[in-house]
């Protein structure tokens, strides 16, 4: 069956430097649309932040949200590297900036031959001020009728073409690959009567 396996991102810390005269320098010069890491508190992990506009040692900052920040905490179906756009914006000191991340759509973020540190994906607009999403409806699959994680390996039934998370219906992923073509218990349930 077609299965979907989920992408392990890479724990490796990605820090780009060169040296210039014996001093330390960032390698990268920010310009408006990056997406950039920024520094938290001491044990928490980096903010993100989109470039909107930079002036001399400030840029405005509009800010990415992350499961744990929003309105009802991380669910099930949000993947380990989803963040969220905000209307959030505000203007930080250029210091703050640790490097640069880079946040996809979940289509892009899907193909990437391998996931590291800096790489995020979007799928939803998030507005802290209300606790609402953008859009507002998502696809649901499975029995557990969740939206996709890309996190999560799912297998798609040859009759419905609904997909399924393996965790959901007792499959390891050992098993799932083994199997040619996959039907769920709704469509085998149909079949045979």
């Amino acid at each position: 069956g077609r299965v979907k396996n989920a992408a392990a991102p890479s724990s490796a810390p990605e820090k780009k430097r060169k040296v210039t005269n014996g001093e330390s320098a960032p390698l990268y010069r920010y310009k408006v649309g990056d997406n950039v890491f920024l520094k938290a508190a001491e044990g928490e992990p980096s903010f993100l932040a989109k470039i909107g506009a930079i002036e001399t040692g400030r840029f405005l900052a509009q800010w990415w949200y992350r499961p744990e920040d929003v309105t009802g905490g991380r669910q099930g179906w949000h993947g380990l590297k989803e963040v969220f756009r905000s209307n959030l914006k505000d203007w930080n000191n250029i210091e703050c900036v640790e490097g640069l991340a880079r946040v996809h759509s979940l289509e892009e973020y899907e193909r990437l031959p391998e996931v590291n540190r800096s790489d995020f994906f979007s799928r939803l607009t998030y507005n802290p001020g209300k606790g609402t999403y953008k859009p507002d409806l998502i696809s649901v699959f499975c029995v557990c009728e969740q939206p996709y994680n890309p996190d999560k390996a799912m297998i798609e039934c040859k009759s419905c073409f609904d997909w399924f998370h393996l965790t959901c219906i007792g499959l390891s992923a050992e098993e799932a690959a083994s199997i040619d073509a996959y039907t769920c218990k709704q469509c085998r349930k149909k079949s045979a009567e």
